[in-house]
């Protein structure tokens, strides 16, 4: 059984977390920067970002000397660039699982198919005394090496055909 912990500060509280004027709070709140729950200032309650973004949103206005709309706006877009920075990082991370080595020098339309190497099959094109070339790579496109040879074999040292 899990319990949810919910915090509404009053304006009092808020204004003392943020180091804020409640005539600065009024001013965020009819902005649209921070939205209470309730009807008049003595009945707002905030929730527990509230502080945050009214201390943000204060020091943009103060230090920049940005009007309150430009101050909205900035918050608006900061958030944005906020949100788009962790769905890069998480692309990023599910890519990675993708790529588990380092691209090849030769472009994709050059490389052999991946399906067609050692890999798919060793038991019909990789007898035990032969061995492939590192002609196969995880970034290789299917169809794209049709018209030329699909396997190099090499001889390892030491051992002998098969007859």
């Amino acid at each position: 059984m899990s319990s949810t912990l919910i915090v509404q500060l009053d304006m009092r509280t808020l204004c003392q977390e943020a180091d804020v004027t409640a005539d600065c709070v009024i001013e965020i709140v009819e902005h649209g920067i921070v939205e209470p729950s309730g009807r008049t200032p003595e009945d707002w309650l905030f929730d527990d970002q509230a502080p945050l973004v009214a201390k943000r949103a204060a020091k943009l206005h103060q230090e920049l000397e940005l009007e309150w709309e430009g101050v909205a706006l900035a918050l608006e877009l900061l958030q944005e660039v906020q949100q788009l920075r962790s769905e890069n990082s998480m692309l990023r991370q599910r890519l990675g699982r993708f790529t588990r080595c380092k691209p090849a020098h030769r472009p994709l339309w050059e490389r052999p198919c991946v399906a067609k190497g050692l890999r798919s099959s060793p038991q019909i094109f990789a007898p035990s005394h032969y061995c492939q070339g590192l002609r196969c790579s995880p970034f290789a496109t299917q169809g794209r090496s049709h018209n030329r040879p699909h396997f190099r074999w090499v001889r390892l040292r030491g051992s002998a055909p098969a007859a």
